[in-house]
């Protein structure tokens, strides 16, 4: 259990131009009002940047009614609190409110073994530190002072978007959190591979070997192919076994009932033909979209936002695909209440997120500068 709320990041660095920390204070409330209008059924799949409301990849989700929730076994969830760097999944009925906000860890498990700096293996696949912001969200560590402190054995939850290593495919991770001890069950994600190599319901995910001849497979119906991305979960005390026991495969698809849909990850298979790419193992029909910022230059191994209407062939068809490097958008913004203000080293805190200020530029403060009490926009 996290001991407080939005833990990560525990400090937010301006360095130079790229992260430059611009402060904005005076007025405003810190939740949007949600917008009006007919009320819509849509899914936002990405990235938490920022707090203020919960901004997910640069969306603002107000999260007043919506606790957020994770799985901690098939079918079982339970409250939790969510960290700058975690995948979720928001569910809304009306634009930037939020209906269900769920935590989406892609593994939960101990660290096998470490095979470069910033670069290791949990439950068979392998996971990637990011450090460059044009390749998508710049990992976080919770737990840890830097990738160094990373071992074999450590138990940890690690966020991140599938990508492609040549024919395999690994995790870019997006947060690391190190946890206090092995939980229950354990989780991981990737795209099934080898399906029937030791039996009907037998896979391989990455470098592991799955058996889910008991597990429930979800959507209910749904049958398991080679290639499709999943979430598996099962019990830690297989972990040992020559195959992994699965208690639950959930195929990861967008709901057919949704009206609109937002997914963020990594582009591979860009097809600039055909407008088509893929998210993981999710088909984007870019054809009638419109890219941000303009002049944009679609390529793999950008990361983006998606917006758009899934199809019933399962694609996604793409009114917009907004590039998110860090560059011509903040990486990360907080909007709330400066508390703990401390002048000798410029720094403050917002929503239980460490601020460093000392070489920012500060906007709009008042006269005293910066102080508690102050409404401000950090970017």
């Amino acid at each position: 259990m996290r001991a407080t709320r939005h833990t990560a990041w525990r400090r937010l660095l301006a360095v130079g131009a790229a992260t430059l920390l611009a402060l904005a204070a005076c007025g405003g409330g810190d939740v949007g009002s949600g917008g009006t209008g007919a009320p819509v059924v849509g899914l936002a799949v990405g990235t938490v940047n920022g707090f203020g409301s919960v901004i997910v990849d640069g969306v603002a989700f107000d999260d007043r009614s919506a606790a957020p929730i994770t799985e901690v076994e098939p079918g079982q969830y339970r409250a939790t609190e969510v960290g700058l760097g975690e995948r979720v999944e928001v569910e809304f009925d009306q634009p930037g409110v939020a209906k269900t906000l769920r935590v989406e860890p892609a593994l939960l498990g101990p660290i096998a073994s470490i095979v470069a700096p910033g670069r290791f293996v949990v439950l068979g696949q392998q996971v990637i530190v990011n450090v460059d912001s044009t390749a998508g969200p710049v990992t976080q560590l919770d737990g840890y002072q830097g990738v160094a402190d990373l071992a074999a054995g450590d138990v940890v939850e690690v966020h991140g978007v599938l990508v492609p290593q040549g024919a395999a495919w690994a995790i870019q991770a997006t947060r690391i959190e190190r946890q206090a001890g092995l939980p229950a069950y354990l989780k991981l994600s990737g795209v099934v591979s080898e399906l029937g190599v030791g039996g009907a319901s037998v896979f391989k995910l990455g470098g592991l070997t799955v058996d889910a001849g008991a597990a429930s497979v979800q959507p209910a119906g749904r049958v398991l192919a080679d290639g499709q991305a999943v979430v598996v979960m099962g019990p830690a005390s297989t972990l040992g076994e020559p195959v992994f026991g699965a208690a639950q495969v959930r195929i990861r698809t967008l709901p057919a009932e949704a009206d609109e849909a937002s997914v963020s990850g990594a582009i591979t298979g860009l097809d600039t033909t055909a407008r088509r790419f893929l998210i993981g193992d999710l088909t984007v029909d870019y054809a009638a979209a419109a890219l941000s910022p303009a002049g944009t230059q679609l390529a793999n191994g950008l990361y983006v936002r998606v917006e758009g209407a899934p199809r019933a062939d399962g694609a996604l068809a793409a009114a917009s695909v907004t590039v998110r490097d860090g560059q011509s958008q903040a990486e990360a913004e907080l909007k709330g209440t400066v508390t703990a203000f401390n002048l000798a080293t410029m720094s403050f805190v917002i929503r239980d997120v460490v601020v460093d200020a000392g070489t920012a530029q500060i906007e709009g403060c008042p006269a005293g500068g910066l102080s508690d009490g102050l409404f401000v926009e950090v970017h």
